[in-house]
């Protein structure tokens, strides 16, 4: 089958809404763009269709919910659900080797996980215009040495992580325009 070689797929804009079609035997796939797809949903079995995923771009769709399946994608590294709907981030504690996660621009996100503190390899976490979003977990950064980046403009932060003291990698953090 011609499809178990395919490194990239790239179906940005291709109105796939509302859900993304199956994807069996994109054994080798390591980058996934569905962005702008008015997608209400992501397949529970995207681990087992896309086990090698390093990227994956599901910007600006419908998402309400992640499939808690995403947290079991052992070699993703960059994994973008900003312009959604989400409302809480899933558990992404066997997501080993995410470095980069974008969720910004979910206007109902509420909650995001304590998993995130056990991403060691995390380096960016971009929560910008996440107007719900009252906390970040407390321990996030503290044993991050690779977070360089932090961002949660426009949200509802009441308080820093006091995690976020102890990030000896941390160069930007950027909490304007919160309360």
């Amino acid at each position: 089958d011609a499809r178990l070689g395919i490194r990239y797929l790239n179906l940005k804009k291709k109105h796939l809404g509302p859900s993304l079609p199956k994807l069996t035997n994109f054994f080798a796939l390591t980058h996934l763009d569905v962005s702008r797809n008015y997608l209400r949903e992501l397949p529970d079995d995207l681990h087992d269709t896309t086990p090698l995923l390093e990227t994956l771009n599901c910007g600006a769709n419908r998402l309400t919910s992640l499939p808690d399946s995403i947290g079991s994608l052992f070699f993703l590294k960059k994994l973008s659900v900003n312009g959604n709907l989400l409302s809480q981030i899933p558990n992404l504690k066997n997501a080993k080797s995410l470095e980069q996660l974008d969720v910004s621009a979910n206007p109902s996100l509420r909650f995001v996980c304590d998993s995130l503190c056990d991403l060691s390899k995390l380096e960016t976490l971009l929560l910008d215009d996440c107007a719900c979003l009252r906390e970040l977990p407390n321990g996030l950064g503290a044993t991050q040495v690779w977070l360089t980046t932090v961002r949660a403009r426009s949200c509802s932060l009441v308080t820093c992580p006091d995690g976020l003291a102890l990030a000896v990698g941390l160069r930007l953090l950027d909490l304007g325009s919160n309360k």
